[in-house]
């Protein structure tokens, strides 16, 4: 029996600003959609839109879809209110346990390019990309145990945490041909792991699946990219409208100006603003942190003032989200027991179709190579 997606059974023991995570999640995709569709179908925009190569302005929709709901959502906060600081650490702790399973999937993927291993679940090496998505419900990845918490707290509060500390195998793989001086930059926990439960760094294996892939992938882009040309040249000979840049923000600002009433422009200049306050601004980080404490923090002696309230903030945020990550360990046992899971449909159907494209390139590539159409290779 499958899973059951949480949402659909009510009696589940679910904390309660988990549940309101997920609430806030569905009408956030409702609204996202809803100017996605105004965007796309209101006249009132047809002319604004004309000006721009048609494949930029879906890029932009795509884009400024998400931004209108988060402007409408934060933007008022930016302007003053303050964050829940409890929620903040609970919910960053959450995020950081499933850096546990991150790692564990990472030394599988390892050893399935190296063809040493079959999964269940995986046939080309894009599916672990979903199962990086899909964390909590992959089925060849072992449950989280109290063994790999304890190691992941000890490593929060070790000082070694890094910030965007987890990486791909592709991520790892582009640094380490990218940056012959220095090398693959390893990632901090991933060591931490291999050192606390002796398992052996397995990224110098070979990538013999990925290099076979990689060949059949080729020779589908380059028919495809024959094709594509010829078709362009045959639809748009005279296209010289300019693109509409979706990461733009004096693009994104215009069409709020026109379009949008003042109370969003107010919003998306706020959020600008809040930005560019708050970036490489340590010292305002530190006391922002600092002023979420619910108890004493200690600020040791130091050569400067500075250094101490910077270390002293860092020190306090390494505890409480030690603290957010055990938090979250519980959470997931109960889910486990309950079998409940949390589900994305939306990043499900995103990830799901970049597995149908690059499974149809590595068939078209076989192909086109003489090979039967299928991925036993």
């Amino acid at each position: 029996m499958s899973p059951e997606p949480i949402g659909s059974n009510e009696e589940v023991n679910l904390p309660k600003y988990a549940q309101q995570q997920i609430e806030a999640d569905k009408r956030r995709a409702v609204l996202t959609e809803q100017v996605r569709r105004d965007l796309e179908t209101n006249p009132r925009y047809k002319e604004f839109f004309g000006a721009y190569e048609p494949n930029s302005v879906k890029s932009f929709i795509d884009e400024y879809s998400w931004r209108k709901v988060f402007y409408l959502e934060h933007g008022e906060r930016c302007i003053g209110s303050e964050e829940d600081d409890l929620l903040r650490f609970v919910a960053e702790g959450a995020m950081h346990l499933w850096n546990i399973q991150r790692k564990k999937l990472f030394n599988l993927e390892c050893l399935w390019r190296a063809e040493k291993i079959e999964l269940t679940g995986v046939e080309q090496t894009w599916d672990f990309r979903y199962w990086e998505h899909h964390l909590e419900r992959c089925p060849f990845l072992p449950l989280i145990t109290d063994e790999e918490v304890e190691a992941y707290t000890d490593y929060v509060l070790s000082g070694q945490l890094e910030d965007d500390d987890m990486m791909s195998w592709e991520s790892l793989r582009f640094l380490s041909d990218t940056d012959m001086e220095e090398g693959p930059q390893y990632p901090e926990w991933y060591a931490f792991y291999d050192a606390r439960f002796d398992t052996p760094s397995l990224f110098n294996l070979p990538d013999i699946r990925g290099e076979k892939e990689a060949f059949y992938r080729r020779l589908s882009y380059k028919e495809k990219e024959e094709k594509r040309n010829e078709m362009e040249k045959a639809a748009s000979p005279n296209e010289d409208r300019p693109r509409i840049g979706y990461h733009d923000l004096d693009a994104i600002e215009a069409f709020i100006r026109r379009f949008e009433d003042k109370k969003l422009l107010r919003y998306f200049n706020a959020v600008v603003r809040y930005n560019m306050r708050h970036e490489d601004e340590e010292i305002e980080s530190a006391i922002e942190m600092l002023e979420c404490s619910d108890e004493p923090v200690p600020i040791e002696a130091s050569g400067s003032w500075r250094d101490g309230l910077i270390k002293a903030a860092d020190n306090f945020h390494r505890k409480k989200l030690s603290e957010g990550v055990r938090t979250a360990y519980r959470e997931y046992l109960i889910r486990r027991e309950s079998g409940v899971f949390i589900e994305d449909n939306e990043k499900d159907d995103f990830m799901n179709a970049i597995r149908k494209d690059v499974k149809e390139e590595i068939i078209k590539g076989r192909i086109l190579n003489g090979e039967p159409p299928d991925l036993n290779f």
